[in-house]
C-alpha cells in the first residue's frame, strides 16, 4: 500500500519510514496547535501493525514530555490494522462495531481493496464517538554491550498492549527490528484536523477511587493468544531459567498521601512462556486502571533416575504445566539466572535481543500516562 493510493479517495496520507520522521510529523502538529487560537481536537489515523503504533507511541511520549499536560486533550488516535494485530484484537473485544470493521485480518497479510479500506476509515472517523484512555506502560531494558567491555545504558520504552519473553510466531507477530530506529516502510500515518471542542483533561493521579471490573476478560484472550504463538510446542525453544520479582497492589483503592500500597513476591523457575498484559479494571472516568497481569508457563522437571528398561525418549517428554496468571501487578523485574544467557523480549511487536534483565512499570514515568484511542461504543456497556 502506498500513500498515493489513498489520494484517489480524498485521504491525505503521510508515509513514515523512520522514528525521526514520526517525531518530525508530530512536532509539526504540536506547533500547529500552538499557533491556532481555537482549541480543536486533532484526529490522527494510524495504519499499520502493533510495532508501528508502538513506534509512534514512542514519538508521542517524547514529543509531549516537555509540553503542558493540557496538550494531551488535543489528540485523538484512530487505529486501522493492515495485518494481524493484538491491539486490534483487544479493541475488537471491547467494541463490536470496531470488530466488524477491522476484525477480519486474522490470516490476511495484505489489504488489496483500497476503496473498501478508505470507506471503513471514513466511517470510523465520522461515527466513532467514544475515547478509550489506554494506559501507557514502561519497559526498561538493560542490554549487553556490543563490545565485551562495554556496558549498555538502560533503554526506556513505552508499551500499550503486551510484553513477551521470547519470540512470537513469525506469521502473526509482524516483528520489527528497532536497532536502527526503523518503522515498517509499509506503515502509514493519516492526519486530519476537526473543529470538535477539546475536552478537559484530568490528571491520572486525581482519578476517582471507584473501580469496576469488566465482566468480559479480553486481556485473558490476548494472553492466551500470545501463549499460543510463543512456540510452546517447538523443541528448539528451551525454557529459560529466570528470576522474576513483582509487586502486586494490595488495596483496590489509591492512597492519595502514601501512593499505591504494594507487596513484593518472587518467582524462580524455568519459564517457557512469560507475558505481561494490561488488566481490564475501569476507573469511574472510563479510564483503564494501570495494573498488569502476568501469565507464565513452566515445564515439570525431568526425572533424575532412569529406571531399567525405561526409554530415554519417554523421559525427555516433559509435561507442559497449565498457564498461571497473577493479576494486580504494579511493577516487575525479570532477570536471567545465568550470566551467559541473554533474554529476548518482545514489546508490542518490536523484538529486542541481548537483554540481561528488564523491568516493567504499569505507568510511563512522565505525565503522559494515557494514549487516547477512538471507539464506537461505551466500553462499560460491552
Amino acid at each position: 500500500i502506498t500513500a498515493s493510493k489513498f489520494k484517489e479517495h480524498n485521504l491525505s496520507v503521510i508515509s513514515l519510514s523512520t522514528l525521526t520522521e514520526s517525531k518530525v510529523a508530530l512536532n509539526n502538529i504540536i506547533q500547529r496547535i500552538q499557533k491556532c487560537a481555537s482549541q480543536s481536537v486533532i484526529r490522527i489515523v494510524l495504519l499499520g501493525n502493533d510495532a508501528f503504533v508502538n513506534s509512534f507511541l514512542q514519538s508521542y511520549v517524547e514529543c509531549l514530555a516537555s509540553r503542558p499536560r493540557e496538550y494531551m486533550a488535543y489528540f485523538r488516535f484512530y487505529f486501522v490494522p493492515l495485518v494481524f494485530s493484538y491491539l486490534a484484537k483487544f479493541l475488537g473485544s471491547l467494541d463490536s462495531q470496531y470488530e466488524t470493521l477491522f476484525g477480519n485480518n486474522e490470516s490476511s497479510n495484505e489489504i488489496s481493496d483500497i476503496r473498501d479500506l478508505s470507506q471503513k476509515i471514513t466511517r470510523y472517523l465520522k461515527t466513532s464517538q467514544r475515547t478509550l484512555s489506554l494506559p501507557v506502560g514502561e519497559v526498561m531494558l538493560n542490554r549487553k554491550g556490543k563490545l565485551p567491555e562495554e556496558d549498555s545504558s538502560p533503554t526506556f520504552l513505552p508499551f500499550f498492549c503486551y510484553v513477551c519473553l521470547g519470540t512470537l510466531s513469525s506469521n502473526e507477530s509482524q516483528l520489527s527490528s528497532i536497532d536502527d530506529n526503523a518503522l515498517l516502510s509499509a506503515s502509514l500515518s493519516l492526519s486530519i484536523s476537526t473543529n470538535q471542542q477539546s475536552r478537559e483533561l484530568k490528571d491520572s493521579s486525581d482519578d476517582e477511587n471507584s473501580q469496576t471490573i469488566l465482566s468480559s476478560s479480553p486481556q485473558s484472550k490476548i494472553a492466551n493468544q500470545l501463549i499460543k504463538n510463543s512456540h510452546t510446542d517447538e523443541p528448539s525453544t528451551s525454557p529459560v531459567d529466570v528470576s522474576v520479582d513483582y509487586w502486586t497492589i494490595i488495596d483496590n483503592q489509591k492512597e492519595k498521601k502514601d501512593g499505591i500500597r504494594t507487596i513484593k513476591s518472587s518467582l524462580k523457575s524455568n519459564i517457557r512462556v512469560l507475558t505481561i498484559t494490561r488488566q481490564l479494571i475501569m476507573n469511574s472516568d472510563d479510564k483503564i486502571s494501570p495494573s498488569l497481569t502476568m501469565t507464565y508457563v513452566t515445564r515439570e522437571k525431568k526425572q533424575k533416575i532412569m529406571k531399567f528398561g525405561k526409554k530415554l525418549k519417554d523421559l525427555q517428554n516433559t509435561k507442559m504445566i497449565e498457564p498461571q496468571a497473577i493479576t494486580g501487578i504494579n511493577r516487575l523485574v525479570c532477570t536471567s539466572k545465568s550470566h551467559n544467557v541473554e533474554l529476548k523480549v518482545n514489546v508490542d511487536g518490536q523484538e529486542w535481543d541481548n537483554v540481561k534483565f528488564f523491568q516493567i512499570s504499569s505507568q510511563w514515568h512522565t505525565h503522559i500516562k494515557y494514549f487516547p484511542l477512538a471507539l464506537f461504543n461505551d466500553i462499560r456497556n460491552v
